[in-house]
């Protein structure tokens, strides 16, 4: 393992850029990895994250990866609503369809997220960490130990 890594993805379903991702967990061989999960996972089963980060929570716990959950739906309970896949439609994708209100509460809600995670990252140091892109952006200046990189389309690797 050389330098922690802070790695913003966008979480599609696009093989190339999982390809891409576990090509640079690789490279880093890292001895624990930090990913945008809940305590029980079940907060990113939803159509727009696909399995990304179960994928990657599979295939590096069965490698002895120490994987740390670094969402909360206990520390943040609305999660799991903001979460939903109605919400988030209504919320994004309908913008005409939502009110001023809903979009600070989601605001709210991201904030929450990521001062969580901020916490634990903190407070386990993984190796390396794995967020949406929105998240790691948020997060980068918290965080001046960990390099981060962001991962774009056509996927190629950007320094931050």
């Amino acid at each position: 393992m050389t330098d922690k890594i802070l790695l913003g993805v966008a979480h599609s379903d696009d093989p190339n850029e999982m390809e891409e991702v576990c090509r640079l967990i690789d490279a880093q061989n890292p001895s624990s990895l930090g990913l945008e999960l809940t305590e029980t996972y079940e907060m990113y089963k939803r159509p727009f994250t696909g399995e990304f980060f179960f994928y990657l929570e599979r295939v590096y716990t069965k490698r002895g990866v120490c994987v740390v959950p670094l969402d909360s739906a206990k520390d943040n309970p609305g999660l799991k609503e903001v979460s939903s896949t109605e919400y988030i439609d209504r919320l994004l994708l309908s913008p005409t369809s939502h009110c001023e209100e809903d979009r600070v509460r989601f605001h709210d809600i991201v904030a929450r997220r990521d001062a969580v995670m901020l916490e634990r990252i903190l407070a386990h140091q993984p190796d390396v960490v794995i967020l949406g892109i929105h998240h790691t952006r948020s997060l980068a200046p918290c965080l001046p130990h960990y390099r981060h990189k962001d991962f774009s389309e056509p996927y190629i690797w950007q320094d931050a």
